[in-house]
C-alpha cells in the first residue's frame, strides 16, 4: 500500500462544484492501493487489498456496483487495432465516453512496450454524475495494463464501479 496516496490517476469527471471534494476524497482513498518502487513510482494496482479495503468498509457513503464485467483481455496485432479496441471496449462495453481517453497517450504507451514484460500500468478513474442531483455519483475504477509479444500486443482491463453518496471521506486518513 502506498503510505502517500498520491493521484496518479488518469481523471475523467464530469461533476459539479459541490461533488468535487468528495471526488478527491475517493481520489485519496483509491490511491492508497498503489505498489511503489524504491524510488516511490507506482508500479501496479494492489487489487487485492483494494477489494479488501472495499469489502471492509464500514461507512455509508461508498457502495460497490457490480459489473457486467470486470476483468477484459484483449489481442490485437498492431497498435491502432489495440488502441481502436481498447477504446471500443470503453464506449461498448463500459459505456464511458470515448472523449475521456487520450488515444494519443494510449498509442505512445503501447508502443512503448516490449516483449520482457508488460511495460506500461494504466490507471483511470471516472466519475460520473447522475443527472439533476448534487447528492451522489458515480465512480469507476479502471487498470489498463499493456504488454506485447512477437505475436502483438495484449492488454487486460480490470473495472470496479461504485456509488459514492456527497460527503464521503477517506477511512484510512
Amino acid at each position: 500500500m502506498a503510505d502517500n496516496a498520491t493521484t496518479t490517476f488518469d481523471l475523467f469527471s464530469k461533476l459539479p462544484p459541490a461533488l468535487i471534494i468528495t471526488s478527491l476524497q475517493v481520489m485519496k482513498f483509491f490511491g492508497h492501493y498503489w505498489q511503489l518502487n524504491d524510488g516511490n513510482v507506482s508500479t501496479a494496482f494492489d487489487w487485492p487489498g483494494f477489494l479488501e479495503a472495499v469489502n471492509g468498509y464500514q461507512g455509508s457513503d461508498l457502495y460497490p456496483i457490480p459489473v457486467r464485467i470486470n476483468k477484459i483481455v484483449l489481442e490485437e496485432a498492431n497498435v491502432s487495432s489495440m488502441v481502436d479496441k481498447i477504446v471500443s471496449t470503453f464506449k461498448d462495453e463500459l459505456n464511458v465516453e470515448v472523449s475521456a481517453i487520450d488515444t494519443t497517450a494510449l498509442a505512445a504507451n503501447i508502443e512503448a512496450s516490449n516483449d520482457k514484460k508488460p511495460v506500461w500500468e494504466g490507471h483511470v478513474l471516472f466519475a460520473f454524475r447522475q443527472p439533476g442531483t448534487d447528492k451522489f455519483f458515480y465512480s469507476m475504477m479502471s487498470t489498463i495494463q499493456l504488454g506485447r509479444n512477437t505475436d502483438g500486443f495484449s492488454a487486460v482491463i480490470d473495472v470496479m464501479e461504485f456509488l459514492v453518496l456527497k460527503g464521503f471521506k477517506d477511512p484510512t486518513s
